[in-house]
């Protein structure tokens, strides 16, 4: 399991990779070659 970092201002440095980052982009940096899948919702 991995380790969890708890950011609490939203200013933190360790975030700017992702400032701006739309899904479309965030995807096609992280996604795997067989693809990923994201859902949200209720029911997921």
């Amino acid at each position: 399991m991995a380790d969890l970092i708890t950011v609490d201002d939203p200013d933190d440095p360790r975030l700017s990779d992702y400032i701006g980052l739309t899904d479309v982009e965030l995807r096609r940096r992280r996604e795997p070659a067989e693809g990923l899948f994201i859902a949200e919702g209720e029911k997921v």
